[in-house]
């Protein structure tokens, strides 16, 4: 197996675009119950919403100062764009948001797979895109609809355009990168630096220009949106919740949280340890220099979230090239094919383990396929509701208010009369007939259990999945 950690051809083949309709099919294939799934959380307030008004309202409205500042949550415009235009064409239904999502998802399996090839040759390609895809946070995320997921792939093919000096798809994709997340300038900023601290071709104007031209129109973007807005990024979660943390306890407990998300939790901690290992026993031959772009691409994650704003899934950028210096490691330990296959076999079983979690405290559950649990029993609630309480108002919060009033969601054929919930200090008894509650939300989760205790209402039915419920509290006769 001499040649298996060695660098491999950068030409796409005949092989690879096999190997992509072979990607595209298992992903299809084990995510296909959830194509139809209503929407979830951040998915179905910060991008299905705006992108449903967007589709609604016009698509030159994606541009600043030609929407509320507030409707796309000070991102850039790209993915909502895409998701509009496919709602234009093919309906504004989970399927059609979905199947996008689950291209996408595999779109990035393939560039990882491409990536490894490049680098380390065709088994540490194929071995780093199945880790990836069964990282249970990666194997979550790929059938919602946020923008992480497609910065993870679009950023990982804007790596491999630039390792080969493709200049036209490094633009293309490092263009269409920076215009869907604000994230993304990480990528860009690391393969940037990379290239200028390793290859002394491209230290000159005219290169650095093609690598560099892809910021003009992130800064145009955040620019045209100070002007018109005020704000570089007017983010409405933001206006009641602190953005930035720079006191010593926040940033360390933030920095802790980044590292557990993306190199511990969900068995991850074992491929950190293999890659440690083929450190400790190769030392310098374990290393490329590519390394130091993934160095790059880790601190400036890491460094940036640990003062900043943080949830799991903001991590998933870097996963795929943890996941090829994982897999690398493997087979150069393995020594053989069959060694390292085997290896690689049993990692790829304690991840199946955790896809699924088990009733473990969640908010969002996003991390792995409890968000399932979620959707499924806030479907079941807002079933419910509409065929036995039609007329009816019901006092909710977030996202059940959304699910119940927005039936492009899925959730209801037709929209519930709901009531936001912000207090009960500021709900008076003449506001709702029904209360429906979950744990499972961000917003005054106590103070509406109170008020069923305090108004007296009667308890008509609960929903429970895996620890998921939602309660139904009706006024007595």
């Amino acid at each position: 197996m001499k040649d298996e950690c060695q660098a491999g051809s950068g030409r796409i083949d005949g092989k690879d675009l096999w190997t992509l309709l072979a990607i595209a099919a298992i992903v299809f294939a084990a995510k296909f119950n959830t194509i139809a799934l209503p929407f979830h959380w951040d998915e179905l307030g910060a991008y299905i919403s705006p992108a449903y008004w967007l589709s609604q309202a016009g698509l030159y409205r994606a541009l600043p100062g030609l929407h509320p500042p507030e409707t796309f949550f000070g991102h850039p415009f790209a993915l909502y764009l895409t998701l509009a235009a496919l709602f234009k064409t093919f309906g504004a239904y989970q399927i059609t948001a979905h199947v996008f999502i689950l291209a996408i998802a595999t779109l990035g399996l393939w560039y990882t797979f491409l990536l490894g090839k490049l680098l380390q040759g065709r088994m540490v390609g194929a071995i780093a895109a199945i880790f990836l895809f069964l990282f249970p946070m990666y194997f979550a995320q790929a059938g919602i609809v946020t923008g992480d997921i497609v910065v993870a792939s679009l950023g990982v093919a804007t790596v491999y355009y630039a390792l080969r000096k493709k200049n036209l798809p490094y633009v293309v994709f490092a263009t269409i990168l920076l215009l869907t997340k604000e994230s993304a300038m990480a990528i860009v900023a690391s393969i940037i630096a990379y290239l200028l601290i390793t290859d002394p071709s491209t230290r000159n104007w005219k290169t650095m220009a093609v690598y560099c031209a892809p910021i003009a129109p992130f800064i145009a973007f955040f620019a045209a949106q100070k002007a018109t807005t005020g704000h570089f990024l007017p983010n409405p979660y933001f206006n009641h919740n602190s953005f930035a943390e720079f006191g010593f306890e926040e940033a360390f407990r933030n920095f802790k949280n980044v590292v557990y998300f993306g190199f511990y939790m969900q068995y991850r901690v074992v491929l950190f340890a293999a890659i440690l290992l083929n450190f400790a026993v190769y030392r310098s031959r374990a290393f490329r220099r590519e390394h130091l772009l993934f160095l790059f691409l880790f601190a400036s994650f890491i460094g940036a979230y640990t003062f900043i704003y943080y949830i799991g899934r903001y991590i998933l950028p870097v996963l795929p090239y943890f996941a090829i210096m994982a897999a690398a490691s493997i087979v150069m330990l393995a020594r053989t094919r069959a060694a390292a296959a085997l290896a690689a076999a049993l990692i790829i079983a304690l991840f199946i383990t955790r896809i699924h979690g088990r009733d473990d405290g969640c908010l969002s559950c996003e991390a792995d396929l409890q968000y399932t649990d979620i959707v499924k029993v806030h479907k079941e609630a807002s079933v419910f509701l509409e065929e036995n309480y039609t007329g009816k108002r019901v006092l909710t919060n977030w996202p059940l208010y959304h699910a119940f009033t927005r039936p492009y969601l899925g959730y209801v054929d037709n929209p519930l009369e709901a009531v936001f919930f912000e207090s009960a200090d500021r709900t008076g008894p003449e506001d709702y007939d029904i209360i429906a509650y979950t744990p499972q939300s961000i917003d005054s989760r106590a103070g509406l259990k109170e008020l069923v205790e305090r108004e007296g209402l009667v308890f008509a039915r609960a929903f429970l999945r895996n620890g998921k419920t939602v309660e139904v509290y009706v006024r007595p006769e």
